[in-house]
């Protein structure tokens, strides 16, 4: 039975595939929630400072910072939104410039995503992976930045980051200062906590010194609750792989059954218990389930690779990997709606007469 063989392999392959999808799609944003936030970004948020802002009235809002108790560590450094242009291509982008590698590893983890290889920012410019892919741009080749003041120089990339949400580019302060001949202004406090930041926000809000500030919490609720409403889409593309397990395999199996029916009802004369005689078929039908289930991972994890990158915006880049538990999942899922299959399955079986059956003209 090849063909039946092949209608089943596909149309369980399709069942598993859906499934892979489903979850697949949750990993990713999951994903990029964890990586971007616990293992990328050390600190929890960043003020920007006033224009205007004094010497001694930085050195006021810093020392007031690290007095509270929440607060480890707080980095003085420069950001500012710049443009990054390459080509026709212009990205307006998060610079952040640093004294040195020691300095920014406390906040920031540069790595490259496959690897996890340490990134520096000692030669050249860093740009983040999702930068890359919409300008094209890779290792090595220029790009066009432009400084606080609006003055726009060429600089060579040195290496491109994993970073999942916004745009960024990050310098040298001594890169910067040989590009543009001017020393960077530091007017972004970046803030390591210990615990709860509410409290630090409120001060940093209420501060004359501090013009915004921005913290993470924000945003992780904001990711948490659309983590939370994909589980509808999951339970949605789980009804319908349960209804297409129903259709392909309660199909087959029914011809199955009718194509053999003087052979199980000649099992039956011959004394097989009922339980030996649903065997005899399920078995057939549990080994094409499972290499339908098998087959379908691949082509779940291909489609939802391609969607995850359809999907994405212009500052957010998804996570494009399925968990191993969530292939597990959709094969195990699968499995089981095959035994469902089975079990409705019963009564066909049970209602075949012995003596009529083998009447029947072959």
């Amino acid at each position: 039975y090849k063909r039946r063989f092949i209608m089943t392999v596909i149309g369980v392959g399709g069942c598993s595939a859906l499934l892979v999808i489903g979850f697949g799609v949750r990993d990713s944003i999951d994903q990029m929630v964890k990586l971007q936030f616990d293992d990328i970004l050390h600190f929890v948020g960043s003020a920007t400072l006033n224009k205007d802002i004094t010497s001694s009235q930085k050195k006021q809002v810093i020392a007031q910072t690290e007095a509270m108790e929440e607060v480890d560590e707080v980095i003085f450094a420069s950001g500012y939104s710049g443009i990054v242009s390459y080509g026709d291509e212009s990205i307006t982008t998060n610079m952040q410039i640093f004294e040195d590698d020691a300095e920014i590893t406390k906040l920031y983890d540069l790595r490259t995503r496959k690897g996890h290889k340490p990134l520096s920012i000692s030669d050249g410019i860093v740009i983040s992976e999702k930068m890359s892919e919409d300008m094209g741009v890779r290792v090595g080749d220029t790009v066009t930045i432009e400084s606080k003041a609006g003055v726009r120089k060429t600089v060579n990339i040195s290496g491109i980051c994993e970073m999942y949400i916004e745009n960024y580019a990050f310098l040298s302060a001594d890169t910067y200062e040989s590009l543009f001949g001017v020393e960077p202004v530091e007017n972004t406090l970046f803030v390591l906590c210990n615990g709860d930041s509410m409290e630090v926000q409120k001060m940093l809000a209420a501060n004359a010194y501090v013009s915004s500030i921005s913290f993470m919490d924000s945003q992780i609720d904001s990711f948490n609750t659309m983590i939370k409403a994909l589980d509808m889409i999951i339970i949605v593309l789980i009804v319908s792989s349960l209804a297409l397990a129903f259709v392909v395999l309660g199909n087959l199996m029914n011809i199955n059954i009718s194509e053999r029916q003087r052979e199980i009802a000649t099992l039956k004369v011959l004394g097989f218990r009922k339980r030996e005689v649903q065997s005899y078929i399920y078995k057939e039908n549990n080994v094409l389930t499972f290499f339908g289930a098998l087959f379908g991972l691949p082509i779940g994890i291909a489609l939802h690779h391609w969607i995850m990158k359809d999907l994405q915006f212009s500052y957010v880049m998804f996570g494009v990997d399925v968990m191993p538990l969530s292939r597990f999942l959709s094969v195990v899922l699968t499995l089981a709606f095959g035994v469902i299959v089975n079990q409705l399955m019963k009564k066909k079986l049970a209602a075949i007469e012995m003596v009529e059956s083998l009447k029947s003209v072959e």
